[in-house]
């Protein structure tokens, strides 16, 4: 299954140990291959961006922001590059991935989505659609399927209840509704 990212896919190349192995002329056909590569999906479009990362950098890292030195350049987790990929599905992203000509030399190639937003300001967001607004006067209130009853401002659901109004007008998703008796059920 092909899942469809609008904001594109990222690839990181981890391991920079190419150099442990080969001789200066395989390290050369490495990099030369990987240039083409490189030149050859951006001329299709398909790269956007791309560069290779310093050997070390700092890690910033705690509610007291310890500074320490690090990725270490040997580890294998170390991310040496990354290219930005502007193609419609993971699927093609991987594709991409599997042409890495560092792949033999014992580079792995992580593929990601890149999110269109925070995931933690999407789940916020998602959050918000489902508050309801009650406003004063409204005394007959129950939210089914929360176990929750009661009246006034500020009612918040984040889950998907049936919300039951009597003689009132109440506010779903920002949208009022007047009733004598309403069932109304969040998206």
């Amino acid at each position: 299954m092909s899942t469809q990212n609008e904001n594109g896919y990222m690839l990181l190349f981890r391991g920079t140990d190419l150099r442990k192995g080969l001789s200066a002329e395989e390290l050369q056909k490495v990099t030369d291959d990987w240039m083409a590569w490189f030149k050859r999906l951006t001329e299709q479009g398909k790269a956007l961006a791309g560069q290779p990362l310093e050997r070390e950098g700092k890690i910033v890292s705690g509610k007291d922001r310890i500074v320490s030195d690090g990725p270490f350049a040997e580890s294998k987790e170390a991310i040496g590059g990354y290219f930005l990929l502007d193609v419609a599905t993971i699927d093609e992203a991987v594709a991409i991935a599997k042409e890495c000509p560092g792949l033999p030399y014992g580079v792995r190639v992580e593929v990601r989505p890149v999110a269109g937003e925070c995931p933690i300001v999407s789940e916020l967001n998602r959050e918000a659609e489902f508050a309801i607004r009650i406003p004063d006067g409204c005394e007959n209130i129950a939210l089914q399927g929360l176990g929750i009853t009661g009246g006034q401002h500020g009612l918040k659901a984040t889950m998907s209840p049936r919300i039951v109004l009597s003689d009132c007008r109440a506010y779903a998703n920002g949208v009022e509704t007047r009733a004598a008796s309403t069932n109304l059920v969040s998206p």
